[in-house]
């Protein structure tokens, strides 16, 4: 322990896998505090724990941080196992995660997509044509859980107006930073976890990153959460209902048995902080991992190119992009009076094509030129 807390420039997991390496072993017991800390480095046995002893092993430990970022273990994500941990894991598995629900905020998701695409769009054709790809994946992640959280992009309007890129304002920038800030410190190192008697000195700087991150979730997010449950309240003494737009009012609309509001202030804060922060990491990491592979190897770059040319099926003409779905017509009227090709006479038969372009290329109508001719000029 004392090897730790000198040497802090070494992450505690560098030096729990060099110890590992030097002493040639795949699981070891490390004694921090009062607590035996168990590490293992072998697919085999983490099988033991993960499926073998997972009930024994379900809940998570209890820290500083987890228990400021789920207000108390109000939550299910970063709740020890137990009654609370049940009822909010229950809410999240049949409310949140329902495929009725999922299916009904699809749109939502595609919102954000095409949103993204834009904005990637608009900066390739600008001055600037580099794309940082962290920015972007980041950011679409956290616009489409605060989409289907809050139904909202920005979290003001003011802040919407004052971004640059489209993608984040001043608010959303600040919001993505205490997420992954949230995510790199709920269960880092900290000397106070196993020794409690520590708690309150700050003597590796955790306690106030963990304070300044949930300032920054409380001031954006609660105002809303407030509003939503003063409106559910309204609604529920005129016995009255209101549609599920989002996720939030899937939380402030629940009941139990008695007709009360099934979940306190305090939980719904846990679980809109929890379903944040849990869906923004691992989705920008792959896609940026993923990109960084590509680039490095041009051959599957050219494939995964290729597939999405099958897929989105754009096409050129005349050197122009022509996208799926697209009407092309080919006027007959135009044809005719195009003055570079008119002595070649009218004899040709010209014929009308109408097509829809898509996967396949269909012939709605053909007919001969001096035939349409006959039947009216002025025909458009």
């Amino acid at each position: 322990m004392h090897q730790l807390i000198w040497n802090k420039q070494t992450a505690v997991f560098r030096w729990i896998h060099r110890l590992l390496k030097e002493l040639g072993t795949d699981i070891l017991c490390l004694r921090f505090g009062s607590v035996n800390v168990i590490v293992v480095a072998c697919p085999e046995i983490a099988l033991e724990v993960a499926r073998k002893n997972d009930a024994v092993f379900v809940s998570r430990p209890t820290t500083f941080a987890s228990e400021t970022f789920s207000f108390g273990y109000m939550g299910s994500i970063l709740t020890p196992a137990g009654e609370q941990w049940k009822k909010m894991r229950r809410v999240i598995s049949t409310e949140i995660l329902s495929p009725a629900l999922l299916n009904q905020l699809h749109h939502l998701r595609e919102e954000e997509i095409d949103h993204m695409v834009m904005c990637i769009y608009n900066t390739c054709n600008s001055n600037n044509t580099i794309v940082n790809v962290r920015h972007v994946v980041q950011h679409l992640c956290c616009n489409m859980i605060r989409k289907l959280m809050f139904s909202k992009r920005y979290f003001s309007e003011r802040s919407a107006a004052l971004s640059a890129d489209g993608l984040a304002g001043p608010d959303e920038e600040e919001h993505v930073a205490a997420l992954f800030t949230l995510l790199s410190h709920v269960y880092s190192f900290s000397i106070s976890d196993y020794f409690p008697s520590l708690v309150g000195l700050n003597l590796d700087g955790h306690e106030k990153v963990a304070k300044r991150v949930m300032r920054t979730l409380n001031r954006l997010h609660d105002p809303i959460i407030e509003e939503r449950m003063q409106e559910s309240s309204i609604l529920q003494k005129g016995d009255q209902r209101r549609g599920i737009r989002d996720f939030l009012d899937v939380l402030v609309s629940l009941e139990d048995v008695k007709g009360q509001p099934l979940l306190s202030f305090q939980e719904i804060r846990a679980t809109t902080a929890e379903i944040m922060f849990a869906t923004i990491d691992n989705p920008s990491n792959v896609v940026e991992w993923a990109l960084a592979e590509m680039i490095n190897k041009p051959e599957v770059m050219k494939k995964a190119i290729d597939e999405l040319d099958k897929v989105v099926a754009d096409t050129t003409i005349a050197s122009y992009t022509v996208t799926k779905g697209s009407h092309v017509l080919i006027s007959r009227i135009g044809l005719g009076r195009n003055t570079e090709h008119r002595e070649k006479g009218l004899s040709r038969h010209i014929t009308w094509y109408v097509y829809y372009y898509d996967t396949i290329r269909t012939t709605i109508t053909g007919i001969y030129l001096d035939e349409a001719s006959k039947r009216g000029q002025n025909q458009p």
